[in-house]
């Protein structure tokens, strides 16, 4: 079972992706953390790669492709956890040309407000990707994390210019996906992401779990 797990900037994706993939044992492959830790390409790609990072700008699409490809090739026996791609129309459109069945895709919402306090309370574990906030996902050890005792950072696009500017271009393009997935009968599924982590995770678990049942 392959799954595709959208969502605006602070919904919970990565948070989400590992419940998830620790559950139903699926690799989980986070677009976003591949393009921080990618060094395949030559020096002036992967500069501007992270001066885009760092601002919430979308990397071009097809230097995402060439990444996740990659990637896919690495282990293609293993259901995936897709997580953070598509962002744009083009990049679903390019997504239909990798030879991968997807089941579904389950994207996350959440209001403005939400998604706010929630990125601007992230910590982040670098290497893994491990995503804490300072109120709902605490580490055990305060700006450490849980796992290495490595410090925890502060992602640079994660100020309030960066956010509004994301929230308002994932709204651009989040529909345009939703109806593309449909058009081509992959099951698409939106689950509130405002509520308790927990709580989001027993949804997603409902969708796969029923959604099992039709594969």
């Amino acid at each position: 079972m392959n799954i595709i797990l959208i969502g605006s900037p602070g919904s919970g994706k990565g948070t989400q992706s590992e419940i998830i993939s620790k559950k139903y044992k699926l690799r989980n492959i986070s677009v976003g953390l591949l393009l921080k830790k990618v060094n395949f390409l030559e020096k002036n790609t992967l500069l501007r790669i992270k001066k885009n990072l760092d601002k919430g700008i979308l990397i071009d699409n097809k230097i995402v492709f060439d990444v996740l490809k990659k990637e896919l090739k690495k282990n293609s026996s293993k259901s995936i956890l897709l997580e953070g791609y598509p962002r744009t129309l083009e990049q679903a459109k390019m997504l239909k040309n990798i030879k991968i069945k997807f089941n579904c895709v389950i994207e996350l919402k959440a209001k403005d407000e939400t998604i706010k306090n929630r990125i601007l309370g992230r910590r982040v574990h670098t290497k893994s990707g491990r995503v804490y906030h300072i109120d709902f996902n605490p580490p055990k050890i305060k700006d450490k994390d849980d796992y290495t005792g490595e410090d925890l950072v502060v992602r640079k696009d994660d100020n309030i210019k960066t956010i509004n500017y994301r929230i308002k271009r994932y709204l651009q393009e989040s529909k345009k996906i939703k109806n593309f997935f449909s058009e081509n009968n992959i099951s698409y599924f939106i689950v509130d992401a405002s509520e308790k982590i927990e709580v989001v995770s027993k949804k997603i678990e409902k969708i796969i779990d029923f959604y099992k049942n039709f594969i």
